[in-house]
Parts: C-alpha cells; structure tokens; sequence
C-alpha cells in the first residue's frame, strides 16, 4: 500500500475544528514508535503538559524494552519541543538513564518567553499531581523561568537550539529526525512536544495580513489611549484583553460564543471586573468579517457594525504542524477516513437488525431476509429469555462498554473530569437501574404485561 493511500486511509477528510494528532492513553500515535505530548495532545496547561512529558517517555521507555530497539542508534530517544513538556520529559528521561537529546528551534521554553510581562502562573488551581522534579508553583512568569533555567543547569540537561524540524523519516525500527540545518538524530523512538504556537489560527478574512494584525501579545505597555479589539474567548486572549486595559488601552473583545465558557474562572473574573468597570467592551455572538486600518467589521447576530480600531490581536489558537503529521502517516481526530465511513455503515446495518427483531417473518419475502435469520435463532433460546430481554441487556452492555473509557479519557482533563464524571455516572445509572434492572427484573413482578411500557416514558 503506497504512503499516500495509507495516509488518506487515516486521515481522510478532516472535519473537525481542532484537528488533533489520534493519542493513545499511552501517548502513543497511530504510528508506532511516535509518542504525543503536551499542547499537540490537547493539554495545553503547564501543569497537565508536565505530567504529559513525564508519562509519554515511560511510555516510550517501554516501547524501547518491548521492541528491544535501545542502544541501537545514536539516541534511544529524540524529543522535539523544549517546552514544559519536552523539558519534562528531557528530565525523567536522565532520570530512567536514556540516551536523549531535545530539539528546540527557538529557546527553551520559548512559549512561557512570550507570555506578558509579569503574568501570573496558577499551579495549584488544577488538580493534578506531577511525579516529575520539573519545579512548578504558584509564581510569576519571571520566577518560574529563573527556577526553571536553574534546574537546566543544575541538571546539565541536553537541549540543542535552532533545530527545527523538517522531517522525520521511518528505517525499518528506527527514526531519523532531520532539521532545517541538513543535521540528523537517528533514534528508536521519538517524543513530539512542538505544540501548536508556532501555527496560529488564522481568521481567513480581508485585512488579516495587515501590520496592525497580531496573533501574539508580547508586551501590554506601549498601547495606551490606542482602540484595541481581541479576538477570541479562551485564557490567552482572555489575559491579554485584561493586561491591555490595565496598560490604559481602549479594549473591545469579540467572541463567537454567549459568554466565556473555554476560560478558567480566575480569568472569567478578571474579566467580569473590567466589564463592570467599563474598561472593556465586549461583543458576544459576533464575527469579525473584515479588518481595514482604522475599522474592524462585526457581524452581531444578524447585524453589522463597524468598530474603529488601531491594533487587533486574534487570539483563538492554533493549529497543528499538519504537514510534519500528515508526512508522518498519523491519523486525526474528527477525520472522515475509509475506515471511518465503513465502520458508521457497518453500526447502521447492526443498529437497523436490532431495533428491528419484533418484525422478522417467514423468509417468504426479500424484505424480510435478514429477520427471518433472527427469529429462527431465538427458537433454540431457553424459555424466560426473550428478545427484548436479550435487546435491553445488549444496548446496557454497549452504553458501558463505550462509556467508561470515554469516561477514563474525560478523567485526564483536569478542568471538566467532575462534570463529565457526573454526566457518564447519570447515564450509566438511567440505563442499567432504571430502563434495564427495574422494569426486566422488580416491574416484571408487578405486572408481567405491561411492564415494558415504564421503558417507553
């Protein structure tokens, strides 16, 4: 099978916003050998980001072992990314004694670099415990670079810079990564930390491209007294809006949804301060539809209004490095694949027999076929066990064996694991007490005619 076919096999058409690599619990890729971490895997927080790094190099640790794939190259590991993820796992690999390096084309943590001035880092909000050496706090931006750079030293951690990444190339069981310098790392496995932040999301609108467009606040002082629009609702155009206000600037935002609901509560309330204080303007359910130098376009539900402005900063994230991804033969979520498409025709044939077991005939008629087949079946059946029994039972087996890993995947996001833990546990109660155990099993005694009719309330 040609690379080119086998990777429309796993990525197909790609429908969904976000666009992220296929993860495995393990942090593995759809390609063997090719693990996933941090904000590439969808932890963008430094603190689920280090717990990522740590996780994914004894996942590749393992994968090492199994494979008998160490000490057969000149690293056994290559890690790309020297942000909070990469370093984690820069640091938990000297501490499992791999051969490592780490690849950085910017400077370690390059991200956490371009945070604005003095922006607070709220450790202790997220629940998640780090098993890693890796420092983290409640701090400023400032102390936990200092802390971090200390550690770097201290632990003389192997971290090249101005290595970008421009292929990574599969020989048999081991990797190649080559950069943009013509230089190459072979190894046995690789950990992939590069994040999004270096492919903003773009608008795709008229005037984006303008020098008075931004997709990064660097530093809030210098915009005073100047009209400011962000774009966006999440944390980082969230904490921008409010560094600019706080600078003096004439701050509006512009968000598709009604309210913030992406933002951590300590944002949310910063932001609700300089609402009430009329220091930002916000515009809920609108849509920047074109940027000029001095007016950005608005569609406000079904209204159009033009807002002046000096500077705009589109905040609404980024995407992933699709090209290095694609090259690399890994599957995307949310992605219309072959595979894909055959398995929802396969779910609908199955779903179509099963809802259909009370209208199976004789076989006399073509249209019948397939529920003749099953009513032929339930004959050898012992007596008490009937279809709809057997229907019900099956559908509450279905809802938990789909349910609980989706559950467990909910758990590792840190932010909605309680509300998601809530929901899945409403669900699997309905459907195995209420709509299975009470009517099939304590009904049935009551009234063994109509006790089917509770399931149809």
């Amino acid at each position: 099978m040609s690379l080119r076919f086998r990777s429309f096999i796993l990525n197909g058409f790609n429908l969904g916003q976000e666009g992220r690599p296929l993860v495995s619990e393990q942090h593995q890729s759809s390609r063997e050998g090719i693990f996933i971490s941090g904000d590439l895997a969808g932890h963008p927080t430094l603190k689920t980001s280090i717990r990522d790094g740590y996780k994914s190099i004894h996942a590749a640790a393992e994968w090492l072992k199994k494979n008998n794939n160490s000490g057969l190259n000149e690293y056994d590991v290559v890690i790309c990314g020297a942000g909070a993820s990469g370093i984690a796992a820069a640091f938990e690999s000297k501490k499992l004694k791999l051969n490592y390096v780490v690849l950085e084309k910017n400077r370690p943590a390059n991200t956490i670099l371009n945070f604005p001035e003095n922006k607070k880092i709220l450790a202790r909000q997220e629940k998640v415990e780090l098993e890693t050496k890796l420092w983290l706090d409640n701090c400023t931006k400032e102390e936990l670079l200092d802390k971090w750079s200390e550690q770097l030293n201290e632990e003389n951690i192997n971290i090249l810079t101005e290595k970008q990444i421009v292929s990574i190339e599969n020989i048999k069981t081991n990797f190649c990564v080559k950069t943009k310098d013509k230089s190459e790392y072979s190894c046995g496995a690789v950990v992939l930390s590069i994040g999004r932040n270096g492919n903003p999301r773009q608008l795709n609108i008229k005037g984006e491209k303008a020098n008075h467009v931004h997709h990064m606040l660097l530093h809030p002082k210098g915009y005073e007294g100047k009209n400011i629009m962000v774009v966006g609702g999440g944390n980082s155009a969230l904490e921008a809006a409010c560094s600019l206000a706080d600078s003096g600037a004439h701050v509006s935002i512009s968000y598709r949804q009604e309210g913030f609901f992406r933002a951590t509560s300590v944002n949310k309330q910063e932001m609700a301060r300089h609402i009430n204080a009329g220091t930002i303007t916000p515009y809920f359910s609108s849509q920047v539809k074109e940027i000029s130098p001095k007016v950005l376009k608005l569609q406000i539900r079904n209204k159009s209004q033009d807002v002046p402005i000096d500077e705009v900063f589109v905040l609404i994230g980024a995407e992933p490095p699709k090209k290095l991804l694609t090259d690399l033969d890994i599957g995307f979520e949310n992605s219309w694949t072959i595979k894909r498409s055959l398995f929802l025709c396969a779910s609908f044939f199955a779903v179509w027999m099963f809802y259909a077991f009370s209208k199976w005939g004789d076989g006399s008629k073509l249209s019948e076929f397939p529920f003749s087949l099953l009513g032929k079946a339930w004959e050898v059946l012992p007596k008490g066990l009937n279809p709809g029994l057997i229907k019900t039972l099956i559908y509450t087996l279905v809802v938990l064996l789909f349910g609980i890993p989706a559950l467990m995947r909910w758990r590792l996001k840190p932010r909605i694991k309680n509300y998601q833990t809530l929901r899945y546990l409403v669900i699997f109660i309905s459907q195995g007490f209420f709509l299975f155990i009470f009517p099939e099993f304590l009904l049935k005694t009551i009234d063994s005619v109509n006790y089917w009719r509770f399931t149809q309330l």
